[in-house]
């Protein structure tokens, strides 16, 4: 692989010093996400009977639900439809989901635990994961574990603003009408958001390294995209999208390269169709109830009145200024993704101009296109700086050489001009 394709080229760090970091900002991470449950225990004492915190109203739906299954209640039980003993219900948006629901009652089965204690640990465990994921993407993009370990809590601390909700947003009456951290909504996203960033993280070493490890990552991402299919819907589409639009900037930017490229996310490609075939299979005998609950809209106008456009759109400017002050060029895979982070918002609130059908696009506001949106911007300004700073470095080499060639050449030239003029023959 050339200096052109290597995506940490500037950067030296050491080994075990980026694992301290990340681990530390999940760690950090972990803690203020368990300050509710926190606030819970000091307020009730020992009156808190065990119960968990909870910020959003459909988390005790999920708790039922996993409850079920902990009790050995089969995977198509919903916990909005009673059911004899002996009738076989549908698919429902619970059981098409599966993969959250089996990893969190497994664990709770295996520790004899109840479904209101795995609740309280599956905050901070979210929290850490989804932090170390995010943590890894930075990591890999820009290879500076310090800016990683920053970036981690930029993006997920200020997620909830950038949604456009929170206290702040409350206070001033301008819009919002939940606080706390939203990707640690039980079960829903949960660890969705940390296998999305995982997801992107394998791209990157899928496009960006050759050999046995970028081919390893390509079919690892085939089975992230997996999980995100049968575990969230927000969470699947968006990643769908992000990858279509990096298959497209990559060919555009950089198309001397093309095959290879497809045939890097070709495995990508396959494995996730045959996970969608088997989606749309189930979701074709889900019940009627399930539909009623998330509503469709049909419409082809566009929605671009949303905060995380607005972010996205600065993200945007700042990559064509960095670019056109020559500081990062098109070509460049952090550049690329960067950007493709940018345009994902726009896609996932406008998809309904082409497809007429929009579903609940707050979900993408709140779970996803708010951390994307932020991520993008903190790329961005790496972008920027990091080529401000090459530049700086070539234009302080350039001026040392000068100086050095001006102390050197005079006296070379007088020296030579000397020697011209004594043995030059005479003009008669």
């Amino acid at each position: 692989m050339d200096a052109s394709t290597d995506p940490t080229p500037y950067t030296r760090t050491r080994s075990n010093f980026w694992l301290r970091s990340g681990l530390l900002a999940a760690f950090a991470i972990s803690l203020i996400s368990i300050w509710p449950q926190m606030g819970l225990w000091i307020h009730r004492g020992v009156e808190w009977n065990g119960t968990f915190s909870v910020a959003y109203f459909d988390e005790l739906i999920y708790a039922s639900y996993i409850n079920g299954l902990i009790e050995g209640r089969p995977l198509r039980s919903d916990p909005l439809i009673e059911s004899s003993p002996g009738n076989v219900q549908p698919e429902s948006l619970f059981s098409i989901q599966f993969v959250q629901p089996l990893l969190i009652s497994g664990f709770a089965r295996a520790c004899g635990l109840s479904a209101d204690t795995v609740f309280i640990i599956l905050t901070p465990l979210t929290a850490f994961l989804t932090s170390l994921s995010l943590f890894y993407l930075l990591r890999s993009l820009t290879g500076d574990p310090r800016f990683a370990t920053a970036g981690s809590f930029f993006v997920l601390c200020f997620g909830t603003l950038a949604a456009w909700c929170g206290k702040l947003i409350s206070l001033l009456h301008i819009g919002g009408y939940v606080s706390g951290f939203l990707f640690l909504r039980r079960f829903q996203p949960g660890l969705t958001l940390a296998f999305f960033f995982a997801f992107s993280v394998l791209i990157w070493i899928a496009l960006t390294r050759d050999g046995k490890r970028g081919l390893l990552a390509s079919y690892s991402a085939g089975l992230f995209f997996t999980l995100l299919v049968f575990s969230y819907f927000y969470m699947w589409t968006a990643a769908a999208g992000w990858l279509f639009i990096v298959i497209l900037l990559w060919m555009f930017f950089r198309p001397e390269g093309w095959q290879r490229s497809m045939m890097r996310t070709l495995p990508v490609v396959v494995i996730g169709a045959a996970a969608l075939f088997i989606y749309a299979l189930a979701l074709s005998t889900i019940v009627e109830t399930s539909y009623s609950a998330h509503v469709f809209e049909y419409t082809h106008a566009p929605d671009l009145i949303r905060f995380p456009l607005v972010i996205s759109l600065a993200a945007i400017v700042m990559i064509w200024l960095s670019v056109k002050k020559r500081r990062v060029n098109w070509s460049d895979p952090l550049t690329l993704f960067t950007l493709s982070f940018s345009i994902l918002p726009f896609l996932l609130f406008n998809q309904q101009v082409v497809t007429g059908r929009s579903l609940q696009p707050f979900h993408y506001q709140w779970f996803n296109g708010n951390y994307v949106a932020l991520l993008a911007l903190l790329l961005a300004v790496f972008a920027l700086y990091r080529g401000a700073e090459l530049l700086n470095q070539r234009h302080l080499v350039y001026h040392r050489l000068r100086q050095k060639f001006l102390q050197f050449c005079p006296s070379k030239w007088a020296a030579r001009g000397h020697a011209n003029s004594v043995h030059r023959p005479k003009a008669e």
